[in-house]
């Protein structure tokens, strides 16, 4: 007898469900224990010919038709199989374990009539069968007459549920259910019994998630040579595949990521057409150097899973390619493709944790890179319940990155500043790839601020990284190194020609063309920028090119306040308060000369937004602005002993070895007045040199911020 879920077989008597027999021709009886003999292994169809068709010649087709049969009796499915798999080209395989009878399991119940047949039956397979029938029930009876085994089932179900379980399938329950720590014990205690590769797949999945991604790489290797090995190199292919997955999204390594999707390619030329295509198609796309490529290798992809009906794959492509479509700039298509597909994914039709978490960060990805905020906020809140729910803590660093976007554009700093530090000190040892998205975002965060130095800090050696090509172009500008800015700035974007990746670029372009001079450049940029805006229909690229051209107009003597006042209404609809106060900021320049009173008052307005937002050097340019136009200094207190902000901020820069000249050019004032300030400070604090003011900033720990 052959047990396996709520099977018994006999391959005399044939197969029973519970206690109800089931009805089965005896070609797919005799499948179904040749099969089932060799659970875990696969079948070639020619062995399979010679075995149950000994003595007659018969197709494929004969094969093919047997098979269903045998997975309709079973309930079993082809596109999801529990019991039957299909392999290529190669054979089938009986997917669950298999447990023989014994003594203990089974035993002969005659019944009290001598007119009754005796039936032989596994005794725990009847409470089996009422509990599937009645999962909702917290109590059972057994009834029925005497001496027909009812205590007997009882115990023996009592014992069976009190036994030492599989490993391999308590492993594979616990990542089903995102329990990455006991799944971790569970194939660890099943490569303790025997070294089988998807046990060590399993282990290398459980520390993904846990983490440890060096570990995880090395079982996966494994596991791929333990396939290879044994000719199934379907799944050879996968552990392939995943390899590249970590090896370029969590070390950023495209040599060896390239190597192993290399590797894969020439195993699918052995295997032949299978839905590993498909996946080889996926990562494809996934490492692709332009988002036109990766969104024709994702279509690829979605093809080949809907023609094998692979929901993991097909879901996956699904968002793999409206990431790229919104990174081209068709926006609305793209984000169609990825509403579905991760409503699905989150709804439980994907089962593969892993596809389900970059599902979620291709729309965070493209919802960022679009700056849909409200669509980010939305997806944000599903995707940080799901990766709570199910423990996906990489998955949940890349939430507070795109989240942190939210928090800045909105004018929620600080926030987004805690953010971001929390994300980068998770992803910092396990996935330094990454941290260069949160470094990226944390220094643009500090120059709006005018933490200047701390900004150059964080961006130490990604000078030469794409993706901190914005705040470092932004570092260079603010320091007044627009020659090296501008040098950046066009190397990147001869390499990004996809529009929604040049977009946020292309504003400091233009700033940078204006610090140098060149106003037809500039022109040239800002008008690119409109075109972008106008093809994608993004309402902050469009807002962006208003500013951009107001700014241009302004420079070449023609001010058209139309430019600037269409930017601030956008960005002030968008609720971007830094945006709209630089846009109100230079509109108040454009109307200083022929309207004064409402010049001064925009002034005033972008004064009181950046600094409620601690924007310092924005707010020096603001009150320079209104000294200009003879409205004065911001007041400021003159307690005697007490430092005022402005006194912070030069004694900071002092305390960094700057001279007077140095010092009034990163505050947009004076020298003189520098001067003045380092003699209130030395009165204030009864020194007598800028030594000793150095000495005393670096014994007491001053605010940075200007706060008292």
């Amino acid at each position: 007898m052959i047990y396996f879920g709520p099977y018994q077989l006999d391959c005399d008597q044939g197969l029973r469900r519970g206690l109800t027999e089931v009805r089965i021709t005896p070609k797919p009886l005799t499948l179904l224990c040749v099969l089932a003999k060799r659970a875990g292994e696969v079948v070639s169809k020619e062995e399979l010919f010679r075995t149950v068709w000994a003595d007659t010649a018969v197709s494929d087709s004969a094969l093919t038709t047997c098979v269903r049969e045998l997975r309709k009796v079973l309930r079993d499915s082809a596109k999801r199989p529990r019991f039957i798999e299909t392999l290529h080209r190669r054979g089938y395989r009986f997917l669950v374990r298999t447990s023989s009878s014994t003594a203990a399991e089974c035993r002969e119940v005659s019944p009290p009539s001598a007119g009754s047949a005796s039936l032989l039956v596994r005794p725990e397979a009847a409470f089996e069968e009422m509990l599937a029938a009645n999962q909702d029930s917290q109590m059972l009876f057994a009834t029925g007459k005497p001496r027909i085994g009812k205590t007997t089932a009882v115990q023996a179900f009592l014992a069976r549920i009190a036994a030492p379980s599989d490993p391999m399938m308590s492993g594979t329950s616990a990542l089903a259910c995102g329990d990455w720590t006991n799944a971790r014990t569970q194939f660890e205690a099943a490569l303790g019994l025997k070294e089988t590769a998807p046990a060590l797949e399993g282990l290398s999945e459980a520390l993904f998630w846990l983490e440890e991604i060096g570990p995880s790489l090395e079982y996966r290797a494994r596991a791929y040579a333990l396939y290879c090995e044994q000719g199934d190199f379907c799944r050879a292919v996968r552990a392939a595949l995943w390899s590249v997955w970590s090896y370029v999204g969590s070390y950023g390594n495209l040599a060896v990521g390239n190597g192993w999707l290399r590797r894969a390619e020439r195993l699918l030329g052995d295997v032949g057409d299978c839905a590993e295509q498909g996946w080889y198609e996926l990562f494809r796309s996934k490492i692709a150097l332009d988002a036109a490529s990766s969104a024709q290798h994702a279509r690829r992809a979605w093809e080949v899973a809907r023609r094998y009906s692979d929901r993991d794959l097909e879901l996956w492509a699904l968002s793999q390619e409206g990431r790229a479509l919104v990174t081209i700039g068709r926006v609305d298509e793209g984000m169609t493709l990825l509403d579905e597909a991760v409503a699905a994914a989150t709804a439980g039709e994907a089962r593969n944790l892993r596809v389900v978490g970059d599902t979620c960060c291709n729309m965070l990805s493209a919802c960022d890179r679009a700056s849909d905020f409200d669509r980010a906020t939305q997806w944000c809140e599903v995707v940080d319940e799901f990766t709570r729910r199910h423990r996906g803590v990489p998955i949940f660093h890349y939430c507070r990155v795109v989240y942190s976007g939210v928090l800045m554009a909105t004018g929620r700093w600080q926030e987004a500043e805690q953010e971001l530090r929390t994300g980068l000190q998770a992803v910092e040892k396990q996935h330094p790839a990454q941290k260069v998205y949160s470094l990226n975002r944390l220094a643009l965060l500090c120059v709006r601020q005018g933490r200047l130095e701390e900004a150059a800090q964080l961006l130490v050696g990604l000078e030469t990284q794409a993706g901190a090509a914005e705040a470092m172009a932004s570092l260079h500008l603010h320091c007044g190194r627009a020659t090296l800015a501008n040098a950046l700035l066009e190397k990147r974007l001869l390499s990004h020609t996809d529009d929604l990746v040049a977009a946020p670029l292309l504003p400091l372009l233009v700033d940078t063309k204006l610090l140098l001079g060149d106003l037809a450049a500039a022109r040239t940029s800002a008008v690119s920028l409109l075109e972008i805006g106008e093809r994608t229909a993004r309402s902050l690229v469009q807002a962006q090119a208003s500013f951009a051209l107001g700014r241009v107009d302004f420079a070449c003597g023609e001010p058209s306040l139309k430019h600037l006042e269409n930017a601030c209404t956008a960005f002030e609809n968008l609720s971007m308060p830094f945006d709209g106060a630089l846009a109100r900021l230079e509109w108040a320049r454009a109307l200083a000369s022929d309207n004064r009173d409402v010049g001064l008052e925009y002034a005033r307005l972008a004064l009181s937004v950046f600094e409620r937002l601690g924007a310092r050097l924005h707010s020096d340019h603001a009150a320079a602005l209104l000294r200009d136009l003879g409205a004065g200094s911001r007041p400021g207190p003159r307690v005697s002993g007490e430092l005022t902000r402005r006194e912070h901020e030069v004694l900071r820069l002092v305390s960094h070895g700057l001279s007077n000249l140095e010092i009034s050019k990163r505050l947009f004032i004076s020298p003189k007045t520098v001067e003045h300030h380092v003699s209130r400070i030395l009165s204030k604090l009864a020194l007598r040199n800028r030594a000793e003011a150095i000495g005393w900033a670096l014994r007491n720990s001053f605010p940075k911020s200007g706060t008292k």
